[in-house]
This record gives structure tokens, sequence and C-alpha cells, in this order.
């Protein structure tokens, strides 16, 4: 699923506003222009991203692996009236 739909969707199932990161347009087409060598190496995704924030967190984020994101799925909300 695409992180957009999944952030509209948690958004209105709990009234919040979801400021998604990494969606602003100038910042998307420079990493967009990045080769794909450069987006995983030795078996390690994100290695730019990884990189980039290396001297700001720990050890253990910059060697966590991946987790997905999952939305809370869609209520129907008429069956519960």
């Amino acid at each position: 699923m695409n992180y957009v739909l999944a952030g509209e969707r948690l958004d209105m199932a709990h009234a919040v506003e979801v400021r998604l990161p990494f969606l602003d347009h100038k910042l998307f087409e420079f990493a967009r222009s990045i080769p794909a060598t450069l987006l995983a190496r030795n078996g390690t995704q994100k290695y730019v991203l990884r990189e980039a924030v290396r001297p700001f967190v720990t050890d253990e984020v910059y060697h966590g692996a991946k987790q997905p994101f999952f939305a809370p799925p869609m209520l129907n909300w008429e069956s519960d009236v």
C-alpha cells in the first residue's frame, strides 16, 4: 500500500492531522535521481539515507532492520450501530 493512502486512512480513522516524511517535491526529484546502486549496498536497504543520518542516530537505529508500517484496518461503522 502506498504511504499517502495509508496516512490518509490513519488520520481519518483517528481524527488527527498526519505529516508524511520525505514528500517534498524537490527532495523527491533529487532522491529519484540517485543511482539504484546507492539505494542498497551489501544487503543494506536505504543506504544513502542511513549514511546521511549516521552522525545523528544511535548504532541500534543505524543498523536496525526495515519494519513495515500498517495502518489500522478500515472499520465498518454501520455494522457497529
